[in-house]
């Protein structure tokens, strides 16, 4: 309630203010007679009472909004609201009369006046209009206790506005925006310069329809006026120099400035890509963030530095143009201003009947789609029932009802060019008609008529080049606002751990641990799993498919949170230790092994500095790699190819083991590691790995094959969730149970899964 008053108020005494202001400039300190005279003897000429009647027509209207808004709330704010969108034309219709009216005044044939109080009359009127449409806006804003809908699931249209958060879109551009600026910091110099060329320019290109008209008037006037025709050709020759100077600068800096802002933007989104923990890969598809790196960032940057250039250049010709136009003559400035906002309003009916009609189209064509993907998916269906021609003839009449879209498109685009080019005409004719009348009263001269339609043109152009600005900038804020998120996104995980001891030991524990996947938190891996590993033993973890042996070796590498239940190393969680030791301490071979695209010394020495050749060549030989690597052509030089796609399954898995090896880990995970080795290369690797008893190294192999599993020095076997047998492997096979029917099942040549 007080809100709604406080508005009333404010309206109340702009309104007033209106009236007021407009009605002192018109007495100008004169008396009742001024009144009546101009009621008596009324000229569109000489008399200013149309223009304070205007005054008073909008402090009626308004007064009368306010009185509506008072007595009955809940119905005359939505009647207002609705009545937004055509209201602003009484106002503009009020201020193209006040501009007409000051060019008819201009015409008679007493001298123009140039007092303060005449032309603050007529910038008075403008202005109340502004307050008049600011006015009724404050007042549709009144938030009001809406009827409820009688079909409770309906709601109202306000509920439903809320619902859709019209306003937070809106502040979603804005944002957009200013994080796309803020990640632009680095490049301002580069901007600022690219500007200032871009501003030079435009300035010396804005003079050379002035300097048209000066050649025009020069040979009209070629016998007296030799010396100001050369003279408009010399300074057009300058212009012209200095502006494809300007230009070519300018287009240099604008490129390096949309390069670096690229490359910083890539840098941004990928440095903060690889801070995200594993479950964002999990539920996010390669493809989409290949996506966001490659097309969505050139996308939002070279449409952010490119339309920002052509809006400084345009906004900059726009102020000159006009500047000019008024300069030549402000009369046929007055007359083209109020050309533009017919045309205004006839693109914005337009636009949005085009919008709606391009939704159409896009639903049209997503039924025809539909009824393509559904005949390709299920075409030994419809073969077998011949089908064919029914189901050309349905995907026809979508096509067609399509067409009607397009058509209906094509004749709104067509209708709208026709009308455009009318408005052109109409303001030449109008403008060369006036123009005429006023170069035939020697107030403009020929060349300065040929200048004013150039710099009509000029403007004409630079508007529509402003709402196409708006268009492309709103495709880069879309492209940029998945960017956006993924550069702002923090990391559910955090690597801020700082421990760092000289000298791990390796034991590790499971404490209670549960845990499920952040891509399916309904179904839980890990159901409380304790176990311990001593330093310097080897421990093979085993158990049918999906039961959560290589969520144990994920939760080691802190991959991932435990959703309760610690995962200790050395007595301290596993989050405590620094990121880069606990990566070095800790070493994987999974069951599919990743190469990169380099060579394979570069692999085995991966994310490590200043290894030599012979400590590679060392533990490829522990590996069993180094044989099949010195057959190759360029032996370590030798490039992997994408993913390794140049090795074989088994030269691939054997390079990862000795990646591993190299870096001396203090703990060691082998996830089906041995699973692509034939048995001689398995010896050799499980000669590696019986190398490290003894030495303080833990090994957790997980396994299915018995002659891995059997030599390991403990078993836990992991069903379901939950450890359900330990031991050696005599022990588990006397026992009976789950590890002893998996062996069997092996014996018998029907591999468990692992």
């Amino acid at each position: 309630m007080a809100g709604k008053m406080r508005t009333v108020a404010a309206v109340l005494l702009l309104s007033l203010a209106d009236v007021a202001v407009n009605t002192i400039l018109y007495m100008n300190g004169a008396g009742l007679y001024k009144f009546t005279y101009d009621v008596n003897y009324f000229s569109i000429f000489a008399s200013l009472l149309d223009i304070w009647a205007l005054g008073l027509l909008r402090g009626c209207v308004t007064i009368g909004a306010v009185m509506s808004v008072l007595y009955n709330t809940r119905d005359a704010v939505p009647r207002m609201k609705l009545s937004r969108s055509w209201i602003g034309v009484i106002p503009a219709a009020m201020c193209a009369y006040t501009c007409v009216k000051l060019l008819l005044y201009s015409e008679k044939d007493a001298k123009f006046p140039h007092v303060p109080w005449f032309w603050g009359s007529f910038v008075g009127s403008v202005v109340g209009c502004a307050v008049f449409y600011l006015n009724w806006t404050l007042l549709s804003t009144i938030v009001t206790q809406s009827y409820r809908s009688i079909n409770s699931e309906e709601g109202t249209d306000e509920e439903r506005e809320g619902l859709l958060g019209s306003g937070a879109k809106t502040k979603s551009i804005f944002s957009s925006m200013k994080k796309l600026f803020s990640y632009s910091k680095p490049v301002i110099p580069y901007f600022l310069a690219a500007t200032s060329f871009l501003v030079g320019g435009a300035v010396t290109a804005t003079f050379l329809p002035f300097y048209t008209g000066q050649v025009i008037d020069g040979i009209a006037k070629i016998e007296t006026s030799q010396a100001k025709f050369t003279h408009a050709i010399v300074i057009m020759c300058l212009l012209t120099a200095l502006t494809s100077l300007f230009d070519g600068m300018r287009t240099g800096l604008f490129q390096i400035t949309m390069i670096k802002l690229n490359i910083r933007v890539r840098n941004l989104l990928f440095r903060s890509l690889t801070r995200q923990e594993i479950g964002f890969f999990d539920s996010v598809k390669t493809g989409e963030i290949t996506s966001r790196l490659i097309s969505d960032t050139t996308t939002s940057t070279e449409m952010l530095i490119l339309n920002l250039k052509v809006f400084c250049a345009t906004v900059v010709r726009v102020v000159l143009t006009v500047g000019f136009m008024f300069k030549l003559s402000w009369r046929l400035s007055v007359l083209t201003l109020l050309l533009f906002p017919p045309i205004a309003a006839v693109a914005k009916v337009y636009g949005r009947c085009l919008k709606k009609v391009a939704k159409e189209i896009q639903t049209s064509l997503a039924k025809a789609n539909d009824v393509a993907e559904e005949t390709c998916a299920n075409m030994r269906t419809v073969r077998s029932f011949a089908n064919e021609d029914r189901e050309c003839e349905r995907y026809n009449e979508k096509l067609q009802d399509a067409y009607k879209l397009f058509f209906r498109e094509a004749l709104l685009l067509g209708s709208f060019i026709t009308i455009e080019n009318l408005f052109a005409l109409v303001q030449l004719v109008l403008t060369l008609f006036y123009g005429g009348h006023l170069v035939i009263e020697t107030k403009l001269t020929g060349g300065s008529l040929v200048s004013f339609i150039l710099y009509q043109n000029h403007l004409r152009d630079a508007l529509e080049k402003l709402t196409d600005v708006y268009v492309q900038l709103m495709v880069a804020v879309g492209a940029s606002k998945k960017i956006i998120e993924y550069i702002e996104r923090e990391p559910e995980i955090e690597n801020g751990g700082k421990m760092a001891p000289s000298r791990p030991e390796g034991h590790i524990e499971f404490r209670n641990v549960s845990f499920a996947y952040p891509s399916r938190r309904s179904v839980q891996v890990l159901k409380d799993i304790s176990f311990k590993v001593s330093p310097g033993e080897v421990v093979a973890l085993v158990g049918p498919s999906g039961s959560g042996k290589s969520t144990c070796v994920n939760l080691l590498e802190h991959f991932y949170e435990t959703t309760s239940g610690q995962v200790l190393l050395d007595g301290n969680p596993i989050m405590a230790y620094d990121h880069k030791f606990l990566h070095r301490m800790i070493a994987l071979v999974g069951q599919e092994p990743v190469l990169f695209a380099r060579s394979i010394k570069d692999n085995i020495s991966y994310a490590l500095d200043n290894c030599s050749l012979e400590e590679v060549q060392q533990v490829a030989r522990q590996a069993n790699a180094h044989q099949f690597i010195a057959e190759l052509p360029e032996g370590y030089e030798t490039e992997t190819g994408e993913k390794g796609m140049q090795l074989s399954g088994g030269q691939k898995q054997r390079v990862a083991i000795a990646r591993a090896l190299i870096r001396r880990p203090a703990v060691l995970l082998l996830d089906e590691a041995t699973s692509a080795l034939d048995a001689e290369s398995e010896q050799m690797v499980q000669q590696a790995i019986e190398n490290l008893h003894g030495s303080g190294h833990t090994v957790i192999v997980i396994a299915h094959r018995l002659s891995t599993v059997e030599r390991a020095d403990r078993i836990i076997v992991i069903d379901k969730g939950s450890v359900v047998e330990q031991g050696r492997h005599r022990e588990l096979m006397q026992q009976d149970g789950l590890y002893a029917r998996m062996v069997r099942r092996e014996m018998l040549g029907l591999d468990a899964p692992g």
